[in-house]
């Protein structure tokens, strides 16, 4: 059972993602377009081709020129949440990783479910921990949310990404979009990033600390590896070794991301999660219209 505070705000996201549904959110995670399905979208002028069993007659006869009927085609599209669950996402300088990722999969999650799409879940660490198989019911998607905001790591694992983007481009195909929550940090996973982006709508989101990119200048630390317990002292510094390590490491992936053709939004402790969402998608549904 989901506590009060949980509950509380879990329904104050569901608010806020309900108004972004009515907004910059709709046209990218409904992904309607025109066809001939079954719900109404607009009347207009006859072209070359079009199937005349849509000719609306009606309005033909009255304006002295031939109209058809156009509708929006249902998609009912399969939304994956794919939720890393490794040691470094409960760690954080501000705030607790695993905290953050629960409410952008939490946002996601009413996102699909206003547009009527499928939603299923997928933890991962060191391999595919469990998955929820996508359905689009209200009883779904609470029993989803209660699996997200219930759960509690049993110990550190490592981060392995092949093995889920390797899960992912066996188990879904081209309807499905798949958002991988995670901080990314691992190595020697393109190959399979570029296998699942052939087969899936892939979405990077990259759930990051400050601190990861950029280092407060307060002399040596003792740092922790939380997944492997190993610890070290670093200089601190904008100018040390350490800062140009995680420098090099993001722009190493945000270079390996656009070769293969990934979509990835940033989202920080230090910002809101809903805006920082709105942005990218408004910048996808541009992109995509440029196509």
């Amino acid at each position: 059972m989901l506590s009060p505070e949980i509950q509380r705000k879990i329904r104050k996201l569901k608010i806020v993602t309900k108004g972004l549904m009515e907004g910059p959110l709709a046209g990218d995670v409904v992904s309607a377009h025109r066809g001939y399905g079954v719900e109404f979208h607009q009347i207009r002028e006859y072209q070359f081709g079009d199937d005349v069993r849509f000719i609306d007659w009606k309005s033909s006869s009255r304006l002295n020129r031939m109209f058809v009927k156009e509708c929006l085609e249902e998609r009912n599209r399969r939304m994956i949440l794919a939720i890393d669950i490794s040691g470094s996402s409960f760690y954080g300088s501000a705030m607790v990783r695993f905290e953050k990722i629960k409410e952008i999969a939490t946002i996601l999650a009413f996102a699909a479910h206003y547009a009527k799409d499928s939603i299923g879940l997928l933890f991962f660490a060191d391999d595919v921990d469990r998955i929820i198989e996508p359905k689009n019911t209200e009883a779904h998607l609470h029993f989803l949310l209660q699996q997200l905001h219930e759960y509690q790591p049993k110990f550190n694992r490592n981060t392995n990404l092949s093995s889920v983007l390797d899960y992912v481009a066996e188990k879904w195909y081209k309807d499905a979009i798949v958002f991988v929550i995670s901080d990314f940090i691992d190595e020697q996973f393109e190959k399979s990033l570029r296998a699942a982006s052939l087969r899936v709508d892939l979405v990077a989101v990259r759930c990051y600390d400050p601190i990861e990119r950029m280092l407060p200048s307060v002399g040596f630390l003792q740092v922790e590896d939380v997944e492997s317990g190993q610890t070290l002292y670093i200089e601190s510094s904008e100018q040390s070794s350490a800062a140009r390590l995680l420098k090099s490491r993001m722009m190493q992936q945000n270079k390996m991301f656009l070769h293969v053709g990934i979509d990835v939004v940033d989202v920080s402790y230090h910002y809101d999660s809903c805006a920082q969402l709105v942005e990218f998608f408004k910048k996808r549904m541009f992109h995509m219209s440029m196509k």
